[in-house]
């Protein structure tokens, strides 16, 4: 199955182990199986760039890409391998495309912003917090989304609260973050 396999090298390998020649491995047994999977293109592309392997990321981004150009984890992970490879400005082209595609989801919010930080723009990721801000306090937004973007701009109490709330309530999102770290 193909996401359980993309699952297992990524999640448990790469990101919970740091076994991530291992969970790449998964992925190439997961590409000979489906060789035309987005899917399996995009989450390959998300790992190799967590581990730092960006030229190889973004060439498996940009096939996820052209096999599904309306996917938003193919546009999300190409967008990540950019912005985490010093491409900021192709970074945000893949954070707008996704924006529209997906009613302003959460993850996509939060790197707009950091993206926006990245090209020195901080009135327009200061406008993207304010925004996460309020959803967050109308109905459900993800506080671990919300933390990073306040920490990068600075607001650390605000930070620290929202982080705090993020292990209480296990926001899902949360594994990421630490798993960068």
């Amino acid at each position: 199955h193909i996401q359980a396999r993309a699952w297992y090298g990524m999640f448990c390998l790469a990101f919970a182990r740091g076994d991530f020649e291992e969970g790449v491995g998964e992925f190439k047994i997961t590409i000979e199986n489906d060789p035309i999977s987005s899917y399996a293109h995009s989450c390959l592309a998300l790992t190799l760039s967590t581990a730092g392997t960006f030229k190889e990321a973004i060439v498996s981004a940009e096939y996820a890409v052209k096999l599904d150009p309306d996917s938003l984890i193919a546009r999300y992970n190409l967008g990540y391998c950019y912005l985490w490879s010093g491409q900021p400005d192709k970074a945000l082209k893949e954070w707008k495309f996704g924006l529209k595609i997906s009613k302003r989801q959460a993850w996509i919010l939060h790197f707009i912003s950091l993206t926006y930080l990245k090209l020195d723009q901080r009135n327009e990721a200061q406008k993207i917090f304010e925004e996460m801000k309020i959803r967050y306090r109308n109905n459900y937004f993800p506080p671990s989304n919300l933390a990073i973007v306040a920490a990068a701009l600075g607001e650390d109490k605000y930070a620290l609260e929202l982080a705090h709330t993020s292990l209480e309530i296990i926001d899902p999102y949360l594994f990421f973050t630490v798993s960068n770290l």
